[in-house]
């Protein structure tokens, strides 16, 4: 009966030591270390436990980031994630692009209407009226860093009662942009060098023509640009033997959009 008895209180001791054992949890931490610990409440950046040698002392807490590892009673191991901290920001956006590096795309133009009338009052009275219309859009390729080199092929149609005239042209326009990496808004100045022809009734002339055109581009949003400049085009033309040359002065303003290459 004795040696019965022991055997039994030896068993005792035995399961007893197992479920201790399987009754902790561990916590590996980022430098190897291992705490034997009854973990308590688990958040997003923190655990709090009590360690297995003293369960009904007080709660410890350990932020995520110092834990490499947590091995739970049951088995259960899981490996904690840790996020990237956040960059600090300088006070420029890195998402936005920049419209003067090369192989960046430039897309806009200008389109205009415009009507005039005119009347005289008197014992016949007259009444007159003129329309303008202007189509001239604008495709432009950074072949490097500032250095652009445009298209632009031009459409105007004047008119007056039965008479019109219309006006065509097609300018290789290379543009250097004066950009600052740190400047939104930036001067820019370059040439117009092509073709242009004028139709009038029956008849049609062409013949070379040259201009100069400069001002300031601003960027807002994060492909838009803001124009502001000065365009002068002289043109000449050839009939029967006749030379004659037309010059014209134009203010513009208008919105490209662009297009940054991927990095």
């Amino acid at each position: 009966y004795n040696i019965m008895k022991k055997k039994l209180i030896v068993l005792t001791i035995l399961i007893c030591s197992l479920f201790t054992a399987k009754s902790q949890d561990f916590i590996v931490k980022s430098n190897g270390d291992e705490i034997k610990a009854r973990i308590s409440d688990v958040s997003p950046t923190e655990v709090k436990y009590r360690n297995f040698d003293n369960p009904t002392g007080a709660n410890i807490t350990i932020n995520k980031s110092d834990i490499f590892m947590i091995k739970y009673e049951n088995g259960t191991k899981v490996i904690v994630k840790h996020d990237a901290a956040p960059s600090q920001s300088t006070g420029s956006s890195t998402d936005t692009q920049s419209p003067n590096i090369a192989g960046t795309i430039e897309l806009g133009g200008e389109i205009s209407y415009v009507s005039t009338s005119a009347s005289t009052a008197n014992s016949s009275s007259s009444s007159s009226a003129f329309s303008t219309f202007t189509f001239s859009p604008y495709v432009g390729y950074m072949v490097s860093d500032g250095l652009e080199l445009g298209i632009v092929p031009s459409y105007t149609s004047m008119g007056s009662g039965s008479n019109s005239t219309s006006l065509f042209g097609l300018y290789a326009a290379p543009t250097y942009n004066l950009y600052s990496a740190t400047a939104s808004a930036y001067p820019y100045f370059g040439v117009l060098l092509g073709y242009s022809s004028r139709s009038e009734e029956s008849v049609s002339v062409g013949g070379l023509g040259f201009g100069l055109n400069a001002g300031m581009k601003a960027q807002f949003g994060s492909a838009g640009l803001l124009l502001f400049g000065v365009k002068y085009i002289s043109q000449s033309y050839s009939y029967n033997g006749v030379s004659e040359t037309e010059g014209s002065f134009s203010v513009t303003l208008g919105i490209h959009i662009f297009i940054s290459p991927k990095k």
